[in-house]
């Protein structure tokens, strides 16, 4: 039985790289961002598009996604948003509060999901 890993954040960096690795190695990668990697989809990626600002849509697409998939081996919460980097002083506490938002709190809800 192949290993079954989920990503977040599929579509640059690190969490493109995993995705590609995990699947050269030959495991069942389903993953989701908010653009399509079109090169890992057609090297066999599960993908399905999902914006961590959606705090209403990302569990649903997410369990979509993984609709059907009897265990996860590993789920790798790689997706977030750095925000604008300032001076702690000159950022406003609503910045903060989105930040956290989507790096805490929805990489929590998707987990709790898979």
């Amino acid at each position: 039985m192949s290993e079954s890993i989920l990503i977040t954040g599929v579509s640059s960096g690190l969490g493109y790289g995993l995705a590609k690795v995990y699947l050269e190695r030959g495991a069942s990668v389903y993953g989701c961002s908010r653009r399509r990697p079109d090169a890992l989809v057609r090297a066999g990626l599960r993908f399905t598009a999902i914006d961590l600002r959606d705090p209403e849509g990302g569990p649903e697409a997410l369990r979509g996604l993984v609709a059907g998939v009897e265990r996860l081996d590993n789920v790798i919460l790689n997706a977030g948003e750095l925000g604008k980097i300032r001076d702690m002083r000159e950022t406003p506490l609503d910045d903060l509060r989105e930040t956290m938002e989507i790096n805490a709190t929805t990489a929590m809800v998707l987990l709790n999901e898979a």
